[in-house]
C-alpha cells in the first residue's frame, strides 16, 4: 500500500554508478511487506517469480514484514519487531511493498514493474561484477546456527568510507495452511528473522586486508531448519549503497546411524580385539567428505576414554584385546563444513556398550568325577527364560546352581536334589526382582566339584 512516492531512478542510472569488477555480484533486493497489505499480494507472485528466473547466484531476496496497514498483526514482524523496525528505519522506507535493490529505492525496479522488467534489471545488474569479493558458508549444529565469511576488497579497488558486514537468518519459504493476514497471501518468500551480530552489523575497514567474520546465534524452535539460510552482505551506511552478497546455506548434518557391532550388552573374549562396527552417515550435500570419531570407555561418562578420529569407514579393530570390563562406546560423524572453530556437524550417535569376558570357563574343574555334567543353557543369548541342564554322579545326593553377575556377585541360586534333571531360570535375583542385559555365569557346585559356564540375557 502506497504510503508516497517511490523515488525515481532508472535501471541505466543504476548501470552507470558502477564499473565492470571481477568479483561475481549478488543483487540484495531487500522488500517491505505485510501479510495486511492488499497490493502485496497482487505484486508479490511477479516478484517472487522474477527471483526464481535468474536463481541466489545473482539475486536473493529478503522481505521485512512491516507493521502497516491496520491491524499490523503480521506474525512474521511481531516475531522480531525491532530489527524490522531497525531496517525500515536505515531506509525511511514508508510504503508497502516497496524493493530497494542493492541499497537503492529504485522506481524503475518497483514492484509493480513486472516479472520481466524486475528480471531483466537485476540480472543486468548482477553480471557488473563488485568491487568485494564474499567468502561465506554457514552451518546448524546442536540448536545453533555459525557463520563466517572471509570479506575482502577487489584488487586495486578502493572504497571511499568503512563498511558494515550484515549478516541476516532468513527462511526462504514459509507456507501457512490459512492465511495469517488479510489479503489472503498463504506462501511468503524470503522472510528475514533475525540479525546475526544485531542489524548495526560489524564495522570493517577493508583498506586494512581481509575482514574476517564468525559468529553463531540459538536456532528459534519455531523456524523450518529446511529453508534457513544465511545471507551476508557488504555496504556503505554513507551511501547506503550494498557493494556484494552472498549466502552461506546451512550446510546439513550427516544423517543418523546406528551403532551395530558390539551390540548392545555383547560379550567379546578377552583373547580377541574388539571390531567396531556402524553404519554409514549419510551427508545430503554434495563433495562433502565423512569422518568419524570412535570413543570409548570403561564408564558412561566418558571421563578417560581412548579416542580415534579421522576414520573415513565405518569400522574400526583395536590393535590389542581390551581388559575384562564393561566397555561403553560412541560414535560421532562431521562434514567438517565450517571449521572447527566453530564446531562440527554432527550425525546423531547411538550409545551402547559391551562386555569384555573371559574366553574360557571361570572356575572350571578339569579333574571332574564320571557323570559329571554340566550343559550349555538353551536358549543362549535369551529372552526372558532359559534352560540349563545338568547330571551329577549318582554317589552326589546334594549339588547346588549358582548364577552369578560379572562383578561376581550371586544373583541367584538353585538347590538341585535330582541326579539329573534341568532349572529354568527367567532373568531374576533371589528376590525376584528383573535383572538387567548383560552376561551372567552359572556355576554347578556338588562336594568338592564344579563347574562354570557363561550365559547372556538381553532384553
Amino acid at each position: 500500500m502506497k504510503k508516497s512516492l517511490l523515488t525515481k531512478l532508472t535501471v541505466s542510472s543504476l548501470l552507470l554508478a558502477s564499473s565492470a569488477f571481477a568479483a561475481q555480484r549478488i543483487v540484495l533486493v531487500e522488500e517491505s511487506t505485510s501479510s495486511t497489505c492488499p497490493p502485496c499480494a497482487t505484486y508479490n507472485p511477479g516478484i517472487e517469480a522474477a527471483i526464481n528466473i535468474l536463481g541466489q547466484s545473482k539475486v536473493l531476496l529478503l522481505a521485512y514484514h512491516v507493521w502497516w496497514p491496520s491491524p499490523g498483526n503480521d506474525p512474521m514482524f511481531l516475531a522480531n519487531q525491532t530489527e524490522v523496525q531497525d531496517r525500515i528505519s536505515y531506509y525511511n522506507i514508508n510504503s508497502a511493498p516497496d524493493l530497494i535493490t542493492d541499497g537503492v529505492n529504485s522506481g524503475s525496479l518497483a514492484p509493480s514493474s513486472g516479472t520481466f522488467a524486475l528480471s531483466n534489471g537485476w540480472d543486468q545488474l548482477s553480471q557488473l561484477g563488485a568491487p568485494v569479493a564474499i567468502d561465506a558458508s554457514s552451518s546448524i549444529s546442536n540448536g545453533m546456527i555459525y557463520a563466517t565469511a572471509d570479506v575482502s576488497l577487489e584488487t586495486g579497488i578502493t572504497l571511499p568510507n568503512d563498511v558494515q558486514v550484515r549478516v541476516a537468518v532468513v527462511e526462504k519459504h514459509i507456507g501457512y495452511p490459512s492465511a495469517p493476514g488479510t489479503n489472503g497471501e498463504t506462501d511468503f518468500a524470503g522472510v528475514f528473522r533475525k540479525f546475526i551480530g544485531g542489524s548495526i552489523g560489524y564495522t570493517a575497514d577493508l583498506s586494512q586486508g581481509t575482514f574476517t567474520f564468525l559468529d553463531s546465534t540459538a536456532v528459534d524452535p519455531s523456524w523450518n531448519l529446511n529453508e534457513i539460510q544465511v545471507y551476508f552482505w557488504v555496504q556503505d551506511d554513507v551511501t547506503k549503497v550494498i557493494h556484494n552478497a552472498s549466502t552461506g546455506s546451512p550446510n546439513s548434518a550427516p544423517s543418523d546411524f546406528s551403532l551395530d557391532s558390539p551390540a548392545f550388552s555383547s560379550s567379546v573374549f578377552d583373547d580377541t580385539p574388539v571390531t567396531f562396527d556402524w553404519s554409514d552417515a549419510i551427508d545430503p550435500d554434495p563433495g562433502d567428505q565423512v569422518t568419524y570419531e570412535l570413543s570409548y570407555d570403561d564408564n558412561q561418562t566418558f571421563s578417560s576414554p581412548e579416542v580415534i578420529s579421522g576414520l573415513t569407514n565405518s569400522t574400526f579393530t583395536t590393535a590389542n584385546p581390551l581388559p575384562i570390563g564393561i566397555k561403553y562406546w560412541k560414535v560421532s560423524a562431521s562434514d567438517g563444513a565450517g571449521g572447527v572453530a566453530h564446531g562440527k556437524a554432527l550425525g546423531s550417535f547411538l550409545f551402547s556398550n559391551f562386555t569384555v569376558t573371559a574366553a574360557t570357563d571361570v572356575g572350571e574343574n578339569s579333574n571332574l568325577p564320571e557323570g559329571f555334567v554340566l550343559e550349555q543353557n538353551f536358549p543362549n543369548p535369551f529372552n526372558p527364560s532359559t534352560t540349563i541342564s545338568y547330571e551329577l554322579p549318582a554317589s552326589l545326593k546334594v549339588a547346588n546352581l549358582v548364577i552369578a553377575n560379572v562383578r561376581g556377585e550371586k544373583v541367584r541360586e538353585f538347590e538341585l536334589n535330582n541326579a539329573s534333571g534341568s532349572v529354568v531360570w527367567n532373568g531374576t535375583d533371589n528376590l525376584g526382582k528383573s535383572v538387567s542385559s548383560g552376561v551372567y555365569f552359572y556355576k554347578l557346585e556338588a562336594g568338592d566339584f564344579s563347574q562354570t559356564k557363561k550365559m547372556l540375557i538381553l532384553k
